[in-house]
């Protein structure tokens, strides 16, 4: 699979050239830690190459002794929670999709489920946790959205929507997600991935809203040499021009 594509990248460099005297910001998410394995070391060299922090969605229940260390002894590894055992509750109702935070259970049982989880994360990574919820599967009901402020969440991130607040929560979601995950998951290939990055740069060229990062979503587990030899290429090529900006995961949560 290849690893980086120029003609893809030269149409996004035209596309930024018509950028005002604005630049866009873009942060890193990666989904499904719970322990230290030696795919999550080698996304972490990535992220120390560039010194770019990743919020690391992480399953209370799931979560070992190791990651905690880990954690501790990588700063550029930031904690949010991932649900609460990343388990599938939509299964066998014939809706064609997973969630563990949808509406096959009551929102006041998933809610307790998420508070449980949230002290789990809180207790063990202490400073380096952010309240952010990302729900398993990218998907969440909306009944349960208005409560999470209530249990101390202060950011919401999922896939595919522009950023917005909600009183004092604030949702930022990813937009190119490096994977392809039916039939089997593998890396979807650079011009695929910078297409989708192109879509989601025009439709902030479109609406004018500079201001609304751009979300890159990792799955570490499942990544291959490849996968990790494109984040390498496209991190250094988006640097290279003054018209991205990385954000610390505090700064995209504290913006709008």
């Amino acid at each position: 699979m290849e690893t980086w594509c120029d003609e893809s990248w030269q149409l996004i460099l035209s596309d930024v050239e018509l950028l005002p005297d604005a630049s866009i910001a873009f942060w890193w998410r990666d989904d499904d830690a719970s322990e230290k394995t030696d795919q999550l070391e080698a996304l972490t060299k990535v992220a120390e190459e560039f010194r770019f922090e990743v919020a690391l969605a992480t399953v209370p229940e799931r979560l070992q002794s190791s990651l905690i260390q880990y954690v501790k002894e990588h700063p550029l590894l930031v904690v949010c929670q991932h649900g609460y055992r990343h388990e599938n509750y939509e299964k066998g109702l014939g809706k064609g999709f997973a969630a563990e935070l949808g509406d096959a259970r009551d929102p006041k049982v998933v809610l307790k489920d998420l508070a449980e989880g949230k002290a789990i994360i809180e207790e063990e990574f202490a400073e380096s946790f952010i309240p952010i919820l990302v729900p398993p599967w990218n998907r969440i009901h909306e009944e349960i959205i208005p409560s999470l402020e209530g249990l101390g969440y202060v950011g919401l991130s999922t896939f595919g929507q522009q950023s917005q607040k909600r009183g004092e929560l604030s949702i930022v979601d990813c937009h190119m997600d490096i994977l392809k995950w039916k039939p089997t998951v593998h890396f979807r290939g650079a011009k695929k991935c910078l297409r989708d990055f192109r879509e989601v740069l025009r439709e902030r060229l479109d609406s004018g809203r500079f201001d609304s990062p751009i979300g890159i979503l990792t799955h570490h587990l499942d990544h291959t040499d490849d996968a990790n030899s494109f984040l390498r290429a496209f991190f250094s090529h988006l640097l290279k021009t003054k018209k991205f900006r990385y954000l610390t995961i505090r700064e995209v949560f504290s913006k709008l």
